[in-house]
């Protein structure tokens, strides 16, 4: 969240001293906001047939993934997923959704995850800065027979 992977060198400081991003306007905190995101299909892709393992993954930090739903009926009704065993305490949780297509037509699929204090990620979109990303992924496909 904070580009530790870009660290070159570390300075000791005898008191609280901004960063490059805080002092651009960003938090403070860096705290990982609960997320998900569908990979496949990819947005705006075509599909053949009745049914589609849909994938993707989620995150939430130190909080863990208990649970994953995916909607593709305009938000009537959430489909609890299939998790992934999870590689640890603070990989991706990779999940997947066999999803049996009612037919032809345009669809937008949408994903949420929970994060292991029993919250629901953000349906808000929020831009990265100043505080990181939020909202529901979505993409929305074409079906044909």
């Amino acid at each position: 969240m904070k580009s530790l992977w870009w660290l070159t060198e570390i300075e000791v400081v005898s008191d609280d001293d901004s960063g490059y991003y805080e002092r651009k306007g960003r938090s403070e905190e860096a705290i990982v906001k609960t997320m998900s995101r569908i990979d496949l299909p990819g947005h705006g892709e075509g599909i053949r047939g009745q049914e589609y393992l849909v994938r993707g993954l989620a995150l939430a930090g130190t909080r863990e993934i208990p649970k994953v739903q995916v909607n593709t009926d305009e938000g009537l009704s959430w489909q609890e997923i299939q998790l992934d065993p999870p590689l640890s305490q603070y990989a991706w949780m990779f999940w997947r959704y066999r999803w049996m297509i009612p037919g032809p037509g345009s669809y937008a699929l949408r994903v949420r995850a929970m994060d292991g204090t029993g919250r629901w990620q953000s349906e808000l979109e929020q831009e990265p800065a100043p505080d990181g990303a939020a909202g529901l992924h979505e993409v929305t496909v074409t079906v044909t027979g």
